[in-house]
């Protein structure tokens, strides 16, 4: 980006910051992904809520290939094993942070074959060099949960703890918001104005025009693509 003179924002969930080396996704990669067999059942139960799934039939109707080549982000799931992957994930991604970091080491446990080693994250030092070369830090919650289902305080605390932070953190106002997951309500907007917000992303794929909520500005998804494709990308999201 430096070399080509290109800006860029980079969205910081503030936990990374404090030595939290996991988030439930990527463990939910090497438990579905990365290792041979699951558990007979998955149980995960949080008081009155719970989410258990017997695996057998979805083992026996794996299509290896084809689920090789399958993007969660932008395909339904073509196999009953991509479905439980993707039942686990969204009912995850409605629980609490606290609720996800007790999940998160269950689904640790589960990874029997190979244990998850930690996944390279920034460290503060890093994200300081980032904002001193010009680029912008953005806050990304603390614990990256989908806004939208949490509780009103809770996300006042995600959406303001990690602005605070990171502005200790830089020495600089932080004033761009990413919403985990794209995922917010309207008590997400208030509250990221309130805190001092100019800017926040969803992840709705389409062009920022004129009319466009500053609170609520979509994004394009670039994918592993030349420069011709995503000129004709370009193309087709501003001609809408």
């Amino acid at each position: 980006l430096k070399k080509y003179g290109f800006q860029a924002t980079f969205f910081i969930p503030t936990q990374i910051l404090h030595g939290e080396a996991f988030f439930w996704w990527e463990i939910m990669d090497q438990l579905f992904w990365e290792q041979e067999t699951l558990p007979d059942t998955l149980a995960l139960r949080l008081g009155n809520d719970s989410f258990i799934s017997e695996t057998a039939s979805a083992l026996a109707a794996r299509r290896p290939r084809t689920e090789n080549t399958w993007s969660a982000n932008t395909q339904p799931p073509p196999t009953a094993y991509c479905r439980l992957y993707v039942e686990l994930c969204d009912w995850i991604k409605k629980r609490s942070p606290d609720d996800q970091q007790m999940i998160t080491r269950k689904l640790r446990d589960w990874c029997k074959d190979k244990p998850p080693a930690a996944s390279r994250k920034m460290h503060p030092g890093q994200i300081r060099e980032l904002s001193r070369e010009g680029f912008e830090i953005g806050a990304h919650t603390i614990h990256h949960p989908a806004l939208g289902f949490q509780a009103y305080d809770i996300q006042q605390q995600e959406i303001a703890g990690s602005k605070q932070e990171l502005e200790i953190r830089i020495e600089k106002e932080v004033t761009t918001l990413a919403y985990p997951h794209g995922h917010m309500n309207q008590d997400t907007m208030a509250i990221a104005r309130q805190a001092g917000y100019r800017w926040a992303c969803t992840t709705e794929g389409a062009g920022i025009k004129r009319t466009s909520d500053p609170l609520a500005l979509p994004r394009i998804w670039v994918k592993n693509m030349d420069g011709a494709s995503l000129e004709r990308t370009l193309a087709a999201i501003f001609k809408r």
